[in-house]
């Protein structure tokens, strides 16, 4: 009699997990997803923050039951390969991705000459590429790179928003002095400038071009202020760039408003440069208010899970997560892991949810190909005190 119910047990048993077998089956399905970032290097500063913005959406994705392709439920799986801040670390993190991990995915690229060194890489490869930035050097974004996608806002865009603000609210401010990085950029940005402050009746001093590496920003801010500017105007750099350019400009006598066309966190430099030195200052950076009815209901998600899970939520958590929260959009909106019907469908996409708010795809003006994603930008001021306030959002096209 015992025999016969453990027999029993054993067939109950054996029927269940042959049961069970396909449901785990179908939940263990997954897609993986290769993040390329900056983990060591000048640029680290920014990018782990955008690496973990860009895990933190996968699993909020995966939360909400993953992404469903013709029925069947995929789950996303992240892997990161450190692009060290340099062109070769970039080739050698996308041969990681796409040769060794087999990726087909993959999120991340704010810097012109690293976007290029990975472009080679994924181009031939078919790899869908979400890049945050485009520099308009050749060859980054182009009809020859149909996988490459720009889905967050680079510089051009804001340089107009910038100076119309300039102008806006200060009225008697007549002439500019342009400080962007020397990595190849400033090639086609100088000339933006130039005819962007012309068309608001400012004018152009000079420029000055510092390498991603300069530590010591006294020397580059004595050049630019030798010219006697009414603004700084910082096309692009990073926190850590960007608070000693402020710090040298105001103890150097300087008082005029710092305007700068990216999307620096406001509260770091307030942080780092003082409350004092900062204002009148104000970027493309984004409020951290979660009670703030201007920050969409993605953007307080964002911030929301940083500070639980990194204790701190930082501006470029954002864009990691956006790009991942696009592609599992288009992704699903194409029925397909084929990356030729994913990069086809992404063209012909009338609306896309951004965690800025609603976008479209755009790009065909600017770059020849509709590649881009358009939505809005964030106005951010510091006041003075060191109050951090949301101004405005403004959309643009390509």
């Amino acid at each position: 009699m015992r025999n016969k119910k453990l027999t029993l047990f054993v067939i109950v048993l054996l029927a269940t997990t042959v049961i069970t077998l396909p449901s785990l089956a179908f939940a263990q399905k997954k897609i993986k997803i290769g993040i390329y970032a900056a983990l060591t290097g000048p640029f680290a500063s920014a990018e782990i923050h955008q690496r973990d913005g860009a895990m933190l959406a996968a699993d909020w994705i995966n939360e909400k039951g993953g992404i469903t392709i013709k029925g069947e439920k995929y789950l996303l799986e992240t892997v990161t390969e450190d692009n060290k801040s340099t062109a070769e670390g970039a080739k050698t993190a996308s041969e990681k991705l796409v040769n060794d991990h087999k990726v087909k995915f993959i999120v991340g690229g704010t810097i012109t000459y690293i976007n290029l060194a990975e472009g080679a890489v994924t181009e031939p490869a078919k790899v869908i590429r979400l890049v945050n930035y485009v520099g308009l050097m050749p060859g980054e974004l182009t009809p020859e790179t149909p996988y490459t996608f720009k889905v967050g806002p680079s510089v051009p865009e804001c340089i107009g928003p910038s100076l119309d603000y300039l102008v806006e609210k200060f009225p008697k401010v007549k002439t500019i002095a342009m400080i962007t990085p020397q990595d190849g950029a400033e090639i086609p940005l100088t000339p933006l400038v130039e005819q962007a402050a012309q068309k608001r009746g400012l004018k152009l001093l000079s420029v000055v071009a510092w390498p991603h590496d300069t530590v010591d920003f006294y020397p580059k801010m004595t050049q630019l202020l030798a010219s006697k500017p009414d603004a700084v105007f910082v096309v692009h750099a990073y926190e850590e760039a960007l608070v000693q350019m402020v710090k040298a400009a105001r103890e150097m006598g300087f008082k005029g408003p710092i305007p700068v066309a990216s999307y620096e966190n406001p509260y770091d430099i307030v942080d780092m440069a003082g409350k004092d030195l900062t204002p009148p200052f104000w970027s493309h950076g984004w409020s951290h208010d979660v009670n703030d009815p201007q920050l969409t209901s993605e953007m307080k998600e964002v911030i929301k899970r940083a500070e639980a899970k990194m204790g701190k939520f930082h501006n470029w958590n954002l864009w990691g997560w956006n790009q991942v929260m696009i592609l599992a959009q288009v992704i699903e909106k194409a029925q397909s892991l084929d990356t030729t019907v994913i990069a086809n469908t992404f063209r012909k996409m009338d609306s896309i949810k951004t965690v800025f708010g609603p976008g479209k795809m755009c790009g065909e003006k600017t770059y020849g190909i509709k590649n881009a994603v358009c939505s809005r930008l964030a106005l951010t001021e510091v006041l003075p005190g060191g109050k951090v306030k949301h101004i405005k959002w403004t959309p643009y096209d390509l």
